[in-house]
């Protein structure tokens, strides 16, 4: 069930799960998945971490090198998915990765393209290197971008923020990215409705249609909603959505998707809000499961067999000046 702060008690997933005689018993662990900061060059209006330049909560080292003990330990987890804020912030994340690597695991980074130009807010040290440590490292890129229009994308991010965007996901075309089947590259927008597959597949076409005009290229797009904390959270309340919101999800959601739910097989370490870190190992949810296109954070126990769910589907984002214009017909 949702903490009390975050939802009343007709969103709780897990009598929803119980009402239709469904069950989510964990399948084992394939993927870590590691929050390891709350800074981030960048402060999104639909952030559910309420991550920017004045959140320098890390992970804290000891911890991160628990995470890759368990790594080391464990040959049947094979992928580390590292995120934040922006993960590229952490002090110590290059080395996270590079061990990760030499243990022969698979990374994934989600990367929000502009950390890139930015460097670091607090520090100033530079990132500009990013797309050739990546591509040594044959990093897996989950490149957020909310759309594949400039006025959609800053109303989001902030003003210049499409066009960084651009400019880094040329860079990243540069080290090989787009191009070399080995260094994947796939965008991540958020969407104003629930999504079918087909209509994913519409909207991957008209990112790669437009971007090509830019000189960018990138190998699929995923899409996901926006979790109903944080900023989003408080926008969704600001304009008296925040019941509208949950009722689309729940109109939306699909038992179907239920058997697919990555919690199933993902366990995750993350920055707490006082700059913790947390793993836990109760059920969650900010919502249901909808159609194709699933978003799911799934705090978990590290070591344990039970893991927490978040599940998101593709539904309505914040007010319009915070949104992507990404719907189906």
């Amino acid at each position: 069930m949702l903490p009390s702060n975050r939802a009343t008690p007709k969103y709780d997933f897990n009598a929803w799960l119980a009402g239709r005689g469904l069950e989510l018993p964990p399948t084992g662990i394939e993927t870590l998945w590691l929050n390891i900061t709350r800074l981030c060059n960048q402060s999104c209006r639909h952030c559910h971490m309420e991550a920017s330049p004045e959140t320098p909560l890390h992970m804290n080292e000891e911890v991160m090198d628990a995470c890759l003990e368990v790594l080391e330990r464990h040959d049947g987890i094979g992928t580390v998915d590292i995120t934040g804020g922006a993960p590229e912030l952490h002090p110590h994340f290059e080395r996270l990765v590079t061990d990760c690597r030499d243990l022969g695991k698979h990374v994934v980074v989600r990367h929000n393209l502009t950390v890139t130009l930015d460097g670091d807010p607090l520090t100033g040290a530079p990132k500009d290197h990013l797309p050739d440590f990546y591509a040594g490292n044959r990093v897996e890129l989950l490149a957020s971008l909310p759309y594949c229009d400039e006025a959609a994308t800053d109303a989001v991010r902030g003003y210049g923020v499409f066009n960084k965007s651009i400019e880094s996901l040329r860079r990243l075309n540069s080290a090989g990215y787009g191009a070399d089947p080995s260094l994947r590259l796939k965008l991540v927008a958020n969407c104003d409705g629930p999504l079918s597959e087909a209509c994913r597949i519409n909207i991957e076409g008209e990112f790669k249609n437009t971007l090509a005009g830019w000189g960018v290229a990138f190998d699929e797009l995923l899409t996901v909603t926006n979790m109903p904390a944080g900023r989003y959270a408080e926008s969704l309340r600001r304009d008296n959505r925040y019941d509208a919101y949950m009722g689309s999800l729940i109109d939306a959601a699909s038992e179907t998707a239920a058997d697919a739910a990555i919690c199933r097989s993902l366990s995750s370490a993350s920055t707490g809000r006082g700059g913790s870190t947390t793993a836990t190992s109760t059920w969650r949810s900010a919502c249901l499961l909808a159609r194709s296109s699933i978003s799911i954070t799934t705090p978990c126990s590290i070591g344990g067999s039970s893991s927490a769910a978040t599940a998101s589907a593709a539904l309505p984002g914040p007010a319009a000046a915070e949104t992507a214009r990404i719907r189906c017909p």
